[in-house]
């Protein structure tokens, strides 16, 4: 197994940040390989990502919901891939930290240890930016 960990500093309440965090259907608009979640039912979600240039679809199942504090969930079917997202409030911000573990069968396995990480820093700078901009942005 290889394990990735990486943590951001977000400006906003934990709540909120959570909140944007759980909403898997919005993850395409800051993850630059993922192109669709589908909730299957309250715990399950079917992830299609453009890897590698390959379009491939996995199953995940959420495991732990502590609301503003940690999501936690597996990858369904292989070899126990899995991971989680913990969050603590820091002044006036979230400290994020996104941890994840995953074998040779994980479905972005093929791509290079090191565009893993630098796929991962850079999603999560993009959720940054995201909910920094978009969701934070005062309505007119």
């Amino acid at each position: 197994m290889k394990t990735v960990q990486h943590t951001i500093h977000v400006e906003g309440p934990v709540a909120t940040v959570f909140a944007a965090w759980s909403d898997f259907e919005r993850f395409p608009r800051f993850m630059q390989e993922v192109r669709e979640v589908e909730p299957l039912d309250e715990k399950h979600q079917r992830w299609t990502a453009n890897i590698e240039g390959s379009l491939v679809q996995w199953e995940t199942e959420v495991t732990v919901t502590i609301p503003n504090q940690r999501i936690a969930w597996r990858i369904l079917g292989e070899d126990s891939s899995s991971g989680a997202v913990t969050m603590q409030q820091t002044g006036s911000g979230t400290e994020l930290t996104l941890r994840f573990a995953y074998g040779a069968t994980a479905p972005w396995a093929a791509m290079a240890d090191e565009e893993i990480h630098a796929s991962t820093a850079r999603d999560l700078e993009s959720f940054k930016n995201y909910f920094e901009g978009e969701l934070q942005r005062p309505a007119t």
